[in-house]
């Protein structure tokens, strides 16, 4: 398993990456919008899976 550490929001980077055809993306940074961003991002590119870390619990209620 290779890791490549980076800023999951740099597009070209993604875009790079995916040529390993990496079998999932995890965004890991201390800024939940910066983490759902760059799982937006890895999904628009094709990445079929992502996992972002998320600690405020608001990002994830779907009734607000």
């Amino acid at each position: 398993m290779a890791t490549k550490a980076g800023s999951g929001t740099d597009w070209r980077l993604l875009e790079e990456l995916k040529v390993l055809r990496p079998d999932f993306f995890i965004a890991l940074s201390s800024d939940d919008e910066t983490n759902l961003t760059a799982c937006a991002i890895a999904r628009k590119l094709g990445y079929r899976k992502t996992i972002a870390r998320i600690r405020q619990e608001f990002f994830l209620d779907s009734h607000s």
